[in-house]
């Protein structure tokens, strides 16, 4: 047990994933990079900035699968707010609908065809960030939950939310079911 225990913590220090998450669950695999103080500094995208979230979340999935995590316990998550100014933020969001990671096929951001490979569930965690503060004008991060329901339900609009992360969950569960209703079941 203690063998999985130390495999399993080292593998998330190596993924980045956070350590708040219980033990032994699917893990969302974000793109961190640098620190929360560094972060936005870091936003340098010179395409698409959804094609450069594909890429890298891909490589951070590749190299789990590579180390004998299951395909099933790995979700994508395009990591709203981390190394990513408003601009991009935004740019995510917008064409969100676009990401998809094939683990060991690429991606379709690109047009390209991965063959029958289904794509990660995406995780959509936008909760009280700070481009939906600076967008809203919302210094405080606890009044921004309104903003954070209106991208969860663009998220879900644009077919790309499998799972939502959020501070304020009875609000934005059910501003997320009405965006679903309206877009996705007929």
């Amino acid at each position: 047990f203690l063998f999985f225990l130390f495999f399993y913590l080292v593998l998330r220090a190596v993924l980045f994933v956070p350590w708040n998450l219980p033990l032994f669950t699917p893990n969302p695999n974000p793109n961190p990079s640098g620190t929360p103080d560094s972060m936005t500094s870091l936003a340098n995208y010179g395409g698409s900035v959804v094609a450069d979230v594909c890429r890298e979340v891909r490589a951070r999935v590749e190299a789990a699968l590579a180390m004998g995590v299951w395909r099933w316990n790995v979700v994508a998550d395009p990591g709203f707010g981390f190394a990513k100014d408003e601009r991009h933020n935004v740019e995510l969001l917008r064409e969100l609908g676009d990401f998809k990671v094939f683990p060991g096929g690429g991606d379709r951001s690109g047009g390209a065809d991965d063959g029958d490979c289904e794509p990660l569930p995406v995780l959509v965690g936008p909760s009280r960030k700070r481009f939906i503060g600076s967008i809203t004008g919302k210094a405080n991060a606890k009044d921004r939950d309104f903003g954070t329901a209106a991208v969860c339900c663009m998220a879900v609009e644009r077919g790309a939310a499998d799972m939502i992360r959020v501070h304020e969950v009875g609000g934005c569960r059910d501003a997320v079911l009405m965006a679903d209703a309206i877009s996705r079941r007929t």
